[in-house]
């Protein structure tokens, strides 16, 4: 009750947006074990990237308070959400059907949002546009070499595959490599990712 009570609550100081952080990172962590298993036991490996992206969230977004991460979380909540109302109206059949773990994700990918916003509102990020597009070429050069390599490796499995499996794993391949292209120059994994931190009583009295 105390945490659904938490998500119209204003959050006080940078100190409860701390803890706020932390518990989200930690039921992410705790929700990819969940997912991990339900994986293994569909054995939807192809699936198991989101895994992958769940714990690098949880690790990440916990240390260095990214933004981008915390965003990319939200939006994997809402697009989890609708493939599993396409499973329980039987329009799809990828991922899981438990409607109620994915408004629990959505839940907790709103909270992480709005603490992860605030302590970056409280000390505030300075990216100097060079290095964002530094960065961005960067993650554009990750996307199409992961790509590359990727398609590769898959295709010389190609005869063992069906047309539909390739297909399958093509787009996952894809998807998963532009999440990664994301993921390695933003999330504050490269210390030239990371901004330089000023409180706002500082750079007020700057």
């Amino acid at each position: 009750m105390n945490f659904f009570r938490s998500l119209f609550s204003k959050i006080q100081n940078v100190e409860n947006a701390n803890k706020i952080i932390r518990d989200c990172c930690n039921a992410i962590l705790f929700l990819s074990v969940i997912q991990f298993v339900g994986l293994l036991l569909l054995k939807q490996y192809v699936n198991f990237i989101d895994v992958f992206v769940y714990c690098v969230i949880g690790i990440f977004v916990r240390i260095h308070k990214s933004r981008v991460l915390s965003v990319i979380f939200f939006l994997m909540a809402i697009a989890s959400f609708v493939v599993t109302l396409l499973n329980r109206l039987g329009m799809e059949s990828s991922g899981g059907a438990n409607v109620l773990l994915s408004v629990l994700v959505i839940l907790v990918a709103i909270q992480l949002l709005r603490a992860v916003f605030f302590w970056n509102s409280y000390y505030i990020v300075e990216m100097k546009t060079k290095k964002v597009l530094i960065l961005s070429g960067l993650a554009i050069l990750v996307f199409f070499i992961t790509t590359y390599f990727g398609l590769a490796i898959l295709g010389s499995f190609g005869e063992q595959l069906t047309d539909e499996e390739l297909s399958n794993l093509s787009g996952s391949l894809v998807f998963s490599t532009f999440l990664i292209s994301i993921i390695f120059p933003f999330s504050g994994i490269l210390p030239y990712s990371r901004g330089e931190l000023m409180r706002k009583e500082e750079l007020l009295a700057n």
